[in-house]
C-alpha cells in the first residue's frame, strides 16, 4: 500500500518537489513550503485533499498523504502515524504543527476569502466550540461517511 500511496503522491504538482527515500517514503523539508497531512486510505479525507488542491491557487502547501511520509520525518515534527490516523495536520514552513479543527483553519487561514471566515470563528468562541464538535463528529464517523457518499471506503482504525 505504502508504494501505491507513494506512486499517486508523486504524480501530483505538490509532491514534484519532494523526493521519495529509497523506502519509498517523503521527508518534509520545513522551511521550504507549508505542509498538509491527511488519510490517503480515506475517501473523505482525499475528497477534502482534491478540494483544497483545488482551492490553494498559489501553491502555498503540498498536500500528502501521511502514509507517504516517512515516521521519522513525521517524529522530528512531533507527530506519529497513529497521530496522523486520527486527524489532519499542517506543519507551516516554521516548522509550527496544528491539528484537527486548528489545522483546516490554518490551511484556510492562508486562503482569500476563506481567511475571513478563519477569524469570524476565532473572533465568536461559540463559532470555535461548535466547528470543533463537528470536526470530531466528522474525525469520528468519516470511516461511514465515505461509505456514505460513495467515496472509497476506508478500513475503520
Amino acid at each position: 500500500m505504502r508504494a501505491t500511496l507513494t506512486s499517486d503522491v508523486s504524480r501530483s504538482r505538490d509532491a514534484r518537489a519532494e523526493r521519495p527515500n529509497e523506502e519509498g517514503t517523503i521527508s518534509l523539508r520545513i522551511g521550504a513550503t507549508n505542509y498538509l497531512l491527511f488519510d490517503g486510505a480515506c475517501g473523505l479525507c482525499t475528497a477534502f485533499a482534491r478540494w483544497a488542491r483545488r482551492r490553494d491557487r498559489r501553491g502555498r502547501f503540498t498536500l500528502l498523504p501521511y502514509q507517504a511520509v516517512s515516521a521519522e520525518a513525521l517524529a522530528r515534527v512531533g507527530l506519529t502515524l497513529e497521530r496522523c490516523a486520527q486527524r489532519l495536520y499542517v506543519i507551516t514552513r516554521r516548522g509550527r504543527v496544528w491539528g484537527g479543527v486548528f489545522g483546516i483553519n490554518a490551511f484556510f487561514f492562508h486562503l482569500f476569502p476563506w481567511r475571513f471566515l478563519v477569524l469570524a470563528i476565532y473572533a465568536l468562541p461559540p463559532l470555535l466550540l461548535l466547528e470543533m464538535a463537528l470536526y470530531a463528529l466528522v474525525a469520528k464517523y468519516r470511516h461511514r461517511l465515505s461509505r456514505w457518499l460513495g467515496l472509497n471506503a476506508c478500513r475503520a482504525p
